[in-house]
């Protein structure tokens, strides 16, 4: 569980990951229609390249704009979202992995019965077979005589 929740930080890491990180905050604002009102792509590649330069730190504004901040926090949601899902998933994977542990225990006990009751048969029809056997070797005695 550690490491996927290591692999998402990682994966979600603005520092280490920015052009993964950025590009699905793009697509993200396509999809919402961020860029639908343009006639053309210089918009959308004009913003890139003012988001791109202030990671690299190649602006001559001292903080990063408004719109860097919203990718940052669009980032930090999308990471915690992760996070809880990864979580959720491991708590339901863990919740299975214990019913069925449960089932497999009820499982073996009912073949231990079983095991246990067939030894007990065993046991009594060994018995019976020497009774049988010691009658036997009796009458064959007796007729020796």
């Amino acid at each position: 569980m550690s490491d996927m929740l290591q692999d998402i930080m990682d994966q979600f890491d603005i520092e280490n990951n920015f052009d993964y990180c950025f590009s699905m905050y793009c697509n993200y604002l396509e999809r919402e229609g961020k860029w639908n009102l343009c006639e053309n792509n210089n918009a959308k590649n004009n913003y890139k390249c003012r988001i791109r330069k202030q990671y690299k730190g190649d602006t001559d504004i001292a903080e990063r704009s408004r719109e860097f901040k919203k990718f940052e926090t669009w980032i930090e949601k999308r990471k915690q979202r992760e996070q809880k899902e990864a979580e959720m998933r491991a708590i339901k994977i863990n919740r299975q992995d214990r019913e069925k542990n449960i089932v497999l225990e009820k499982q073996s006990q009912e073949k231990d019965k079983v095991i246990v009751s067939l030894k007990e048969q065993l046991k009594l029809l060994q018995e019976k077979h020497d009774t049988l056997l010691n009658k036997y070797l009796e009458e064959c005695d007796s007729d020796s005589d």
